[in-house]
């Protein structure tokens, strides 16, 4: 007896029985012979996305280096291959778009995890993307080999997953080209990932070493911006300087009793790489 596909089709999910005998051509019937199978032809589906859990969680709030978990159900259980990639899910953090990593589970439960990095913030919660489910070159099937629907609603900023990390340079703008003359303002400015304070017991303020040449250097001095995400730096040329070019720092010299931070008190890092081009500041 042969079954078309088409045939297998209309029969509807489930355990299906088939009974057969067979007659030669002198007319001699055999014993009915029996046999059973599972049909299935339905994808899973994903019936839920939610966040869960996450490592170093304190007052609701994630620091550098906190793990996520991220939990997906699926309508059935089903196999995860990630030989040729792992599947992904998308995480919105402060409205940068992150990719969470299949990192376990098979049955329903699919588990997906994400690395908090320095300088991500995020004032409501995290919250994921609708149909952000990809495979990135992986699969996502039942036992009867059929691939999952990807497909799921988003879920909305939970609050219970803040996002505050250490704060860090995320720009620097260095004075434009050219010869500044004496009485001139050469001005730095620092801008960080989130709004910073300067605070402490000193009196003395930070400071930016300018190298003029390889024996003289001078201090662009701390100017404004504590409670925003930008510092300003500030140096006048004073009669005797001289420079053919000069060399920016990478980094603030925070005095001795100084401190810059966040408002919740987390350190800010004081280092950065230098934009390109740099610019040509002669004195």
């Amino acid at each position: 007896m042969l079954f078309r596909s088409a045939d297998l089709t209309t029969l509807g999910n489930g355990s299906i029985s088939v009974s057969a005998r067979a007659t030669d051509l002198a007319g001699n019937t055999s014993n009915a012979g029996t046999t059973s199978f599972t049909l299935d032809t339905t994808s899973p589906t994903v019936t839920s996305v939610a966040i869960t859990s996450a490592t170093g969680i304190q007052s609701s709030t994630l620091r550098a280096g906190a793990v996520v978990s991220v939990t997906v159900t699926m309508s059935e259980a089903v196999t995860v291959s990630a030989v040729n990639g792992k599947p992904q899910l998308t995480l919105n953090i402060g409205g940068t778009l992150v990719q969470a990593n299949y990192a376990s589970g098979t049955g329903t439960s699919l588990v997906f995890t994400y690395t908090i990095l320095a300088g991500q913030h995020d004032t409501n919660g995290i919250s994921i993307e609708a149909n952000s489910l990809t495979l990135n070159g992986g699969t996502i099937a039942d036992a009867a080999g059929n691939a999952a629907i990807l497909a799921h609603a988003a879920v909305a900023d939970n609050a219970s997953y803040l996002v505050d990390t250490v704060p860090v340079v995320t720009a620097v703008t260095l004075p434009a080209s050219g010869t500044y003359a004496v009485g001139s303002k050469i001005t730095v400015r620092v801008k960080f990932s989130e709004a910073v304070v300067l605070g402490g017991t000193s009196t003395t303020n930070p400071s930016l070493s300018l190298k003029l040449s390889s024996t003289v250097t001078r201090n662009a001095v701390y100017e404004s911006g504590s409670g925003t995400d930008e510092l300003v730096f500030s140096y006048t040329v004073v009669s005797g300087d001289s420079s053919a070019g000069i060399t920016f720092p990478t980094s603030i010299t925070l005095p001795t009793g100084r401190t810059l931070r966040d408002a919740t008190g987390n350190n800010a890092v004081l280092t950065w790489t230098l934009p390109a081009p740099l610019p040509s500041v002669r004195i």
